[in-house]
């Protein structure tokens, strides 16, 4: 039985933050010849950004090593776990990509993913101009 949107319920209860989501658009080849990921311009989204609980990660088969975040929202979003190249959501000031999901979006109108830090670049245009990322 379907309660109506759960997490719009939640939101009305628990602070959100605001966050830009990038949807993984397919590959180009940039003018030296290398695939580049090419991503749609950010969206900017409220959602519950939290911090995964260590105990998770062995359960979830995570590197203790990296650092994650789960984040809630009412948008349809893909991670590694349904598609070879994830898709990216900026917030604190970093570039996340998007490893696992929940796929509550047909049933409920949300998504839940689990994201980690993208160090191979700060910004989806970062990936895009063919030069090394500054962070």
């Amino acid at each position: 039985m379907i309660l109506g949107d759960l997490l719009s319920q939640a939101f009305n209860i628990i602070p959100t933050q605001e966050f830009e989501y990038c949807a993984f658009t397919g590959k180009t080849v940039n003018a030296l010849g290398v695939f580049v990921n090419e991503y749609a311009a950010p969206v900017k989204y409220f959602g519950s950004i939290q911090a995964l609980e260590q105990t998770q990660y062995e359960k979830l088969g995570l590197n203790f090593e990296r650092e994650y975040r789960t984040v809630y929202a009412s948008v349809q979003m893909k991670g590694l776990d349904k598609q070879a190249t994830p898709d990216i959501l900026i917030f604190e000031g970093r570039r996340w990509k998007v490893i696992r999901n929940t796929p509550w979006f047909n049933i409920d109108g949300w998504c839940g993913v689990v994201v980690t830090p993208d160090e191979e670049n700060t910004t989806p245009e970062a990936e895009n101009d063919g030069q090394p990322s500054n962070g």
